[in-house]
Protein backbone atom coordinates (compact mmCIF):
# COMPACT_ATOMS: atom_id res chain seq x y z
CA UNK A 1 0.00 0.00 0.00
CA UNK A 2 3.03 2.26 0.33
CA UNK A 3 3.95 1.52 -3.48
CA UNK A 4 1.93 4.35 -5.12
CA UNK A 5 4.94 6.45 -5.66
CA UNK A 6 3.24 10.14 -4.08
CA UNK A 7 5.89 10.98 -2.03
CA UNK A 8 4.50 10.25 1.34
CA UNK A 9 6.68 10.24 4.29
CA UNK A 10 5.68 5.50 4.50
CA UNK A 11 6.69 5.67 0.72
CA UNK A 12 9.58 6.95 0.98
CA UNK A 13 10.69 4.77 3.54
CA UNK A 14 9.07 1.85 2.10
CA UNK A 15 10.81 2.94 -1.30
CA UNK A 16 14.53 3.14 0.29
CA UNK A 17 13.72 -0.73 2.27
CA UNK A 18 12.99 -1.84 -1.17
CA UNK A 19 16.08 -0.51 -2.75
CA UNK A 20 18.14 -2.01 0.42
CA UNK A 21 16.45 -5.57 -0.12
CA UNK A 22 16.92 -5.35 -4.27
CA UNK A 23 20.52 -4.70 -3.38
CA UNK A 24 20.95 -7.80 -1.09
CA UNK A 25 19.20 -9.64 -3.58
CA UNK A 26 21.55 -8.87 -6.56
CA UNK A 27 24.56 -9.16 -4.37
CA UNK A 28 23.12 -12.61 -3.64
CA UNK A 29 22.78 -13.44 -6.54
CA UNK A 30 26.10 -12.30 -7.93
CA UNK A 31 24.47 -9.80 -10.07
CA UNK A 32 27.05 -7.19 -11.72
CA UNK A 33 24.85 -4.35 -10.84
CA UNK A 34 25.75 -4.52 -6.96
CA UNK A 35 26.37 -1.60 -5.32
CA UNK A 36 26.85 -2.92 -1.17
CA UNK A 37 28.59 -5.87 0.58
CA UNK A 38 25.18 -7.36 1.94
CA UNK A 39 24.72 -10.84 1.01
CA UNK A 40 22.39 -13.85 1.87
CA UNK A 41 23.72 -17.15 2.46
CA UNK A 42 21.78 -18.97 -0.11
CA UNK A 43 20.18 -17.22 -2.77
CA UNK A 44 16.75 -18.32 -4.53
CA UNK A 45 14.43 -15.74 -6.04
CA UNK A 46 12.45 -13.71 -3.73
CA UNK A 47 8.22 -13.98 -3.34
CA UNK A 48 6.53 -10.68 -3.18
CA UNK A 49 3.38 -10.43 -0.83
CA UNK A 50 1.23 -7.59 -0.42
CA UNK A 51 -2.31 -6.43 -0.17
CA UNK A 52 -2.63 -5.15 -3.69
CA UNK A 53 -2.41 -7.27 -6.97
CA UNK A 54 -0.17 -6.25 -9.47
CA UNK A 55 -1.15 -4.04 -12.11
CA UNK A 56 -3.73 -5.79 -14.82
CA UNK A 57 -6.56 -3.97 -16.45
CA UNK A 58 -9.16 -6.61 -15.44
CA UNK A 59 -9.93 -10.31 -13.65
CA UNK A 60 -10.43 -11.09 -17.66
CA UNK A 61 -7.00 -12.03 -17.83
CA UNK A 62 -7.04 -14.32 -15.24
CA UNK A 63 -6.41 -18.09 -16.40
CA UNK A 64 -7.79 -19.34 -12.92
CA UNK A 65 -10.61 -16.85 -12.23
CA UNK A 66 -13.89 -17.54 -9.42
CA UNK A 67 -14.51 -13.48 -10.25
CA UNK A 68 -18.29 -13.27 -10.65
CA UNK A 69 -19.06 -11.46 -14.06
CA UNK A 70 -19.08 -7.86 -12.58
CA UNK A 71 -16.21 -8.31 -11.63
CA UNK A 72 -14.38 -8.54 -15.31
CA UNK A 73 -14.83 -4.59 -15.44
CA UNK A 74 -11.73 -2.75 -15.79
CA UNK A 75 -9.87 -1.84 -12.62
CA UNK A 76 -8.82 1.30 -11.69
CA UNK A 77 -5.49 1.69 -10.62
CA UNK A 78 -4.69 2.32 -7.44
CA UNK A 79 -7.99 1.29 -6.38
CA UNK A 80 -7.96 -2.11 -7.39
CA UNK A 81 -4.69 -2.99 -8.31
CA UNK A 82 -1.59 -1.57 -7.81
CA UNK A 83 -0.45 0.87 -10.67
CA UNK A 84 1.62 0.09 -13.74
CA UNK A 85 4.61 1.85 -13.02
CA UNK A 86 4.47 0.28 -9.48
CA UNK A 87 3.90 -2.93 -10.85
CA UNK A 88 6.88 -2.54 -13.09
CA UNK A 89 9.10 -1.02 -10.04
CA UNK A 90 8.61 -4.20 -7.93
CA UNK A 91 9.39 -6.51 -10.42
CA UNK A 92 12.18 -5.11 -11.91
CA UNK A 93 13.62 -4.16 -8.32
CA UNK A 94 12.94 -7.34 -6.71
CA UNK A 95 12.58 -10.46 -9.84
CA UNK A 96 10.43 -12.24 -8.00
CA UNK A 97 9.32 -15.86 -8.67
CA UNK A 98 6.54 -15.81 -7.60
CA UNK A 99 3.69 -12.78 -6.32
CA UNK A 100 0.37 -13.01 -4.11
CA UNK A 101 -1.76 -10.26 -3.58
CA UNK A 102 -5.35 -9.61 -2.37
CA UNK A 103 -7.91 -7.07 -2.21
CA UNK A 104 -10.40 -7.67 -4.71
CA UNK A 105 -11.29 -11.14 -2.64
CA UNK A 106 -11.46 -13.36 -6.21
CA UNK A 107 -8.55 -15.79 -6.77
CA UNK A 108 -6.81 -15.06 -9.85
CA UNK A 109 -3.67 -16.47 -11.68
CA UNK A 110 -1.74 -14.98 -14.19
CA UNK A 111 1.95 -16.34 -15.44
CA UNK A 112 3.74 -12.89 -16.05
CA UNK A 113 6.63 -12.92 -18.98
CA UNK A 114 8.69 -9.77 -18.38
CA UNK A 115 11.39 -8.47 -20.95
CA UNK A 116 12.42 -5.11 -18.83
CA UNK A 117 15.77 -5.26 -20.86
CA UNK A 118 16.88 -7.55 -23.98
CA UNK A 119 19.08 -9.06 -21.53
CA UNK A 120 17.23 -9.99 -19.29
CA UNK A 121 13.51 -11.96 -18.97
CA UNK A 122 11.26 -11.88 -15.97
CA UNK A 123 9.18 -14.86 -15.63
CA UNK A 124 6.96 -15.46 -12.47
CA UNK A 125 3.34 -16.62 -11.45
CA UNK A 126 0.79 -14.13 -9.76
CA UNK A 127 -1.79 -15.53 -7.52
CA UNK A 128 -4.69 -13.06 -6.00
CA UNK A 129 -5.98 -14.84 -2.95
CA UNK A 130 -9.35 -15.63 -2.48
CA UNK A 131 -11.03 -14.29 0.42
CA UNK A 132 -11.66 -16.39 3.50
CA UNK A 133 -15.26 -15.12 4.66
CA UNK A 134 -18.73 -15.79 4.00
CA UNK A 135 -18.87 -12.15 4.36
CA UNK A 136 -17.12 -11.55 0.73
CA UNK A 137 -18.05 -14.49 -0.89
CA UNK A 138 -20.91 -17.14 -0.54
CA UNK A 139 -17.41 -20.04 -1.27
CA UNK A 140 -14.64 -19.03 0.89
CA UNK A 141 -11.42 -20.76 -0.29
CA UNK A 142 -7.71 -20.12 0.83
CA UNK A 143 -4.55 -21.27 -0.67
CA UNK A 144 -2.11 -24.35 1.10
CA UNK A 145 1.77 -23.22 0.00
CA UNK A 146 4.61 -25.34 -0.11
CA UNK A 147 8.03 -23.46 -0.62
CA UNK A 148 11.11 -24.76 -0.96
CA UNK A 149 14.13 -22.32 -2.29
CA UNK A 150 13.59 -23.19 -6.13
CA UNK A 151 9.88 -23.98 -5.63
CA UNK A 152 6.54 -23.11 -5.10
CA UNK A 153 3.35 -24.64 -5.19
CA UNK A 154 -0.04 -23.83 -4.64
CA UNK A 155 -3.28 -25.52 -3.93
CA UNK A 156 -6.89 -23.71 -3.69
CA UNK A 157 -8.74 -25.45 -1.27
CA UNK A 158 -12.65 -24.48 -0.53
CA UNK A 159 -14.39 -24.48 1.89
CA UNK A 160 -18.15 -25.32 1.82
CA UNK A 161 -20.81 -22.95 1.10
CA UNK A 162 -22.49 -21.16 4.12
CA UNK A 163 -26.40 -22.57 2.83
CA UNK A 164 -24.54 -26.24 3.57
CA UNK A 165 -24.07 -25.51 6.87
CA UNK A 166 -26.95 -23.86 7.62
CA UNK A 167 -28.91 -26.55 5.64
CA UNK A 168 -26.33 -29.01 8.23
CA UNK A 169 -27.50 -27.33 11.18
CA UNK A 170 -31.38 -27.17 10.69
CA UNK A 171 -31.13 -31.11 9.94
CA UNK A 172 -29.23 -31.62 13.04
CA UNK A 173 -31.55 -29.76 15.00
CA UNK A 174 -34.52 -31.56 13.90
CA UNK A 175 -32.48 -35.20 14.14
CA UNK A 176 -31.65 -33.98 17.77
CA UNK A 177 -35.65 -32.91 18.31
CA UNK A 178 -36.63 -36.56 16.84
CA UNK A 179 -34.25 -38.30 19.33
CA UNK A 180 -35.71 -36.26 22.71
CA UNK A 181 -39.02 -36.91 21.88
CA UNK A 182 -38.31 -40.48 21.08
CA UNK A 183 -36.23 -41.07 24.04
CA UNK A 184 -38.99 -39.23 25.84
CA UNK A 185 -41.78 -41.11 24.97
CA UNK A 186 -40.15 -44.66 25.23
CA UNK A 187 -39.12 -43.48 29.21
CA UNK A 188 -42.63 -42.36 29.58
CA UNK A 189 -43.94 -46.38 27.82
CA UNK A 190 -41.02 -47.63 30.51
CA UNK A 191 -42.52 -46.10 33.46
CA UNK A 192 -46.10 -46.62 32.60
CA UNK A 193 -45.36 -50.67 32.09
CA UNK A 194 -43.65 -50.64 35.36
CA UNK A 195 -46.41 -48.65 37.21
CA UNK A 196 -48.92 -51.45 35.95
Amino acid sequence: MAMEGDGCSLCSRAVAELEKIADTLKCSSGSTLCKGKTKVAKYSRPILMQHYPLYRESDSVCTESDAPLSRRNLFEERWDCLSKESTEYLIESLLPRAAFGAHTHNSCLIRHSLVPRPEHKIEFVEYTVPSFSWRNRLDPKYYLLTVTPYEVKVAKCELTREVTIQVTAVLLILALVVYIQYYNTRSYRHLSDKQV
